[in-house]
């Protein structure tokens, strides 16, 4: 049976960062991408899911946490870990109200890191299906809080003998 590797995306605007986090992702075996902006972190969000994305909170243009929001969109599987010097408790409650899985402090502590990724990439992935936006982002949220990674899936319905389009918020 093949094993997947698991895929982890770095955004921090600070390259040295990037770096550091790629280099020790990659020898512990991760597929890592990175980017220093939030529009980028994007553009590979789009092309490639993800099972956890290491967000710096602030930089330039559009923060961690507007970003994390845009990748839930795109990817509502990835689990989201702010990282950032600029932690508070007004950050870290707005973090984990709009789904972000963890918030730690700069400096990074990289036991902690690495043991919360390692937790992330393990936690079930349930698919939800149904043609209710409301219920599924409802739904979505009920089992972030119980620890799983979550997908979900609705339809659109098609003009008529036009073939019916499934509309993804994909892993």
């Amino acid at each position: 049976m093949a094993t997947i590797t698991p895929s982890i995306l770095i955004v921090d605007d600070d390259t040295d960062t990037c770096r550091n986090l790629a280099d020790i992702f990659t020898d512990l075996g991760y597929r890592v991408e990175t980017a220093h902006d939030g529009q980028t972190a994007l553009e590979l969000v789009a092309r490639t899911p993800h099972d956890v994305a290491l967000l710096d909170f602030k930089m330039p243009g559009m923060n961690g946490l507007e970003l994390y929001r845009e990748i839930k969109k795109q990817r509502a599987g990835t689990v989201a870990i702010i990282v950032s010097a600029y932690t508070n408790n007004t950050t870290k409650e707005e973090a984990l109200g709009a789904g972000a899985w963890q918030v730690l402090s700069k400096p990074v502590d990289f036991p902690k890191l690495l043991g919360l990724v390692d937790e992330a990439v393990s936690q079930p992935l349930v698919m939800v299906v149904d043609d209710d936006p409301d219920l599924c982002a409802t739904l979505w949220d009920l089992l972030r809080e119980r620890g799983y990674r979550v997908c979900w899936l609705t339809t659109v319905e098609p003009p008529p003998a036009a073939p019916r389009i499934g509309r993804s918020r994909s892993c």
